[in-house]
């Protein structure tokens, strides 16, 4: 990696590989020498131009950089994804131990509940205003039951690690167009010995790590769904595919879904897609019951190798926080659409909301991909109340 970057100019010119394995150093470490807070995450269009100049300055004393570099395999970002080591204060998960997408969740619930839209109460799901013989999850003022907000299991031989499963859910304030915000996580959790220091308060990466976020909106707001379905399976495989999901089709096919949004917030969702397409390669075909339900903003890779979780941990990190924070945006600037807007426009338009919802829900009852997996871990009754009712 040290004679990569000698010999180019600018850290700029560097192929992708090489800035997620230098994305990776930067997030792990938490040496001053080599990382400074100029570094970290920004939104800044020249951020890659300073960790040029940075690395530049740095490569003057090669010494000092192998010794740097060396050191992040024992001195981890306890600041963000303490991979394998000890982490400051959780509390969350099996004895403190966290699976690869806590983090993501955390960071999603707590920006949801601090930007206002959201209520602070966990598992509360607000009153959908939707047709009647919509069936679904959208609450109508219910609280998430208590059995099916956890479950867990012993792994299938093994007698130290569980695989816990946690449903979380927000509702929506009456002052923005948010209905809920609910997601489901799966964590493969070793269990640590009374006298494994160690293993306490730690992110574990192997076994089966899941997490699917979705957020909806009013059914009579114009706007995508948020949704985000992070998934890693044993053999180092991770399923990514993170998006606005369109609620309406396109008056050229039904299998085409098109997300309406104001140009300012389209052409930030543009940006962002330019930005993260180009880095991702493209997962494959989607299936085709599942594309109307795909806008072309859409993050879905595949990932595998011994970079993948660190690439995660960076550059999908970044993705997820990105698309989240535009969407909490567009939230906060859109208001909901009334009957009589527009005169038969605005008619057409509720109506094909309307449907568009409860398509939605009903795609993800009928074809959700995790229910035979989660049938074998916590039986067939358990799963579909689950699916069915949350």
């Amino acid at each position: 990696l040290t004679t990569r970057i000698e010999k180019v100019s600018a850290f700029s010119s560097l192929s992708i590989r090489s800035k997620r394995r230098i994305s990776a150093v930067v997030r792990t470490t938490s040496s001053t020498s080599f990382v400074s807070s100029s570094l970290r995450r920004k939104s800044s269009e020249n951020s890659w131009r300073q960790v040029a100049i940075q690395s530049k300055r740095f490569l003057n004393n090669k010494n000092l950089f192998k010794q740097e570099l060396e050191a992040t395999s024992t001195t981890l970002a306890a600041e963000k994804f303490p991979v394998n080591s000890v982490a400051e204060g959780s509390s969350s998960g099996d004895h403190g131990t966290k699976g690869t997408y806590r983090l993501f969740a955390e960071h999603a619930f707590d920006k949801l509940k601090s930007s206002g839209i959201f209520e602070g109460n966990d598992d509360f799901l607000t009153e959908g205003n939707i047709d009647a013989d919509c069936t679904s999850n959208l609450g109508n003022g219910t609280i998430i039951p208590l059995d099916l907000r956890n479950n867990n299991v012993s792994q299938k031989g093994s007698t130290d690690t569980n695989v816990n499963i946690e449903i979380r859910s927000l509702g929506g304030s009456s002052s923005f167009v948010a209905r809920n915000a609910r997601y489901a996580l799966l964590e493969t959790l070793r269990i640590p010995k009374s006298d494994d220091a160690a293993s306490i308060d730690v992110i574990q990466t192997d076994g089966i790590q899941v997490l699917n976020m979705v957020i909806f909106p009013d059914v009579n707001a114009d706007i995508p769904i948020f949704g985000a379905d992070l998934v890693s399976l044993p053999g180092n495989r991770h399923l990514i595919a993170i998006d606005l999901q369109p609620v309406r089709v396109s008056d050229k096919s039904e299998n085409e879904g098109v997300v309406n949004l104001s140009a300012f917030h389209q052409k930030k969702l543009q940006k962002l897609h330019d930005k993260y397409s180009t880095i991702f390669e493209w997962g494959g075909d989607i299936p085709p019951k599942a594309q109307r339900f795909f806008s072309s903003y859409a993050i879905w890779t595949r990932l595998t190798g011994d970079d993948a979780v660190p690439i995660i941990q960076s550059d999908i990190w970044d993705v997820f926080c990105d698309y989240l924070d535009l969407y909490i945006d567009i939230l906060k600037c859109t208001k909901a659409l009334k009957s009589g807007d527009g005169v038969d426009e605005g008619e057409k338009v509720l109506k094909e909301l309307h449907v568009g919802h409860k398509n939605y829900l009903d795609y993800r009852k009928e074809n959700d991909p995790a229910r035979p997996m989660l049938q074998s871990l916590y039986g067939k009754e358990w799963t579909e109340r689950l699916i069915q009712s949350v």
